[in-house]
């Protein structure tokens, strides 16, 4: 496209030409939704969402038009209940958006608490087209049943730690008072990331030291040390943010880490012993209602609070499993 002088203008072209491509894409995502096709064309679906991953990795800077169409597109596809090959790539889209605060930030619109309804029993859930984005999506990656779910968990852990660590600003959500919220979602990013957190301690022990996929659950494993670092010490309502099955799967977590074969470096190393320290806090965190400030005093007055930099070195952090000799 050619400017008045003559010139060509390339980030012009650029910028219309991934604005027709997310347009294109969306309209899919739609006609998909609305006419309930996600089985038969998931396939598509997923090629087109990775195609909007590559538009997002690129060094293109998207309008806010175009960030609009992205978080349009999310929401038909979340809302469609896709399955797990298509929920892999929109959580890699998400990760992709978060250098776009606009995208994050619009994730969450506080839905009413009518709009979405789940039964914990039943591991089922009910939702409007009023419904949270999050919600949804939080909810069909925790039921989903995969022998390759640990990649859902590794993409889902890595989101919530650029969440806090990303060089974007955080989204007003992730920090939001749970009394001043009608919407779950804070609560069930929390909550998701101990479940995927404490279903890979189960399978990780029974994994051969020769299946390929123990290096890839050692990581996964690793990566959740900072997680639940960051979760219990820099979320101010983590007491109201968390149930009792979150709790279990927290004292599974850090009781799980300091026996598994994996190694870890000194900060991982760090923070996995300010975690172990917390186990006097079991009964407060299950506070789930009402006044939360017996926690959030007990964690101000912690000493062993990891700091950043540590997190960000737990983060580069290559894991692997110990050598041992059964000769």
């Amino acid at each position: 496209q050619k400017s008045k002088d003559g010139g060509t203008d390339g980030i012009k072209t650029c910028t219309n030409s991934s604005q027709v491509i997310l347009s294109i894409v969306n309209d899919i995502a739609r006609e998909i939704y609305l006419k309930r096709k996600i089985t038969i064309f998931e396939g598509v679906l997923a090629g087109a969402i990775t195609l909007v991953r590559n538009v997002l990795l690129s060094s293109v800077d998207l309008s806010k038009e175009s960030q609009d169409t992205v978080v349009k597109m999310l929401r038909s596809v979340v809302m469609a209940r896709p399955g797990s090959l298509v929920l892999h790539q929109v959580l890699q889209l998400l990760l992709a958006a978060t250098k776009y605060t606009n995208i994050t930030e619009k994730l969450c619109h506080n839905s009413k608490k009518g709009a979405f309804l789940e039964d914990r029993v039943k591991s089922g859930f009910t939702f409007t087209a009023g419904s949270c984005v999050l919600q949804v999506l939080c909810k069909q990656v925790e039921i989903v049943e995969s022998s390759k779910k640990y990649l859902l968990s590794d993409i889902f852990t890595s989101w919530v730690l650029t969440l806090f660590y990303g060089n974007s600003a955080s989204p007003w959500w992730l920090f939001s008072v749970p009394s001043q919220s009608s919407c779950s979602c804070r609560p069930l990013i929390s909550r998701l990331s101990f479940t995927l957190l404490g279903e890979a301690c189960f399978i990780y022990p029974k994994l051969s030291p020769l299946n390929s996929e123990k290096p890839l659950y050692a990581k996964l494993l690793t990566q959740g040390i900072p997680v639940v670092s960051t979760l219990l010490f820099q979320d101010d309502y983590f007491g109201a943010n968390v149930d009792a099955d979150s709790v279990g799967y927290y004292e599974l977590f850090v009781h799980s880490m300091t026996t598994f074969d994996i190694k870890l470096n000194e900060p991982c190393r760090n923070i996995l012993e300010s975690l172990c320290m917390q186990e006097y806090l079991r009964q407060p965190m299950c506070k789930c209602e009402g006044d939360t400030s017996e926690v959030n005093d007990l964690l101000k007055s912690l000493s062993c609070i990891s700091n950043d930099s540590e997190v960000q070195e737990c983060l580069n952090f290559q894991p692997q499993t110990k050598h041992i000799d059964t000769s």
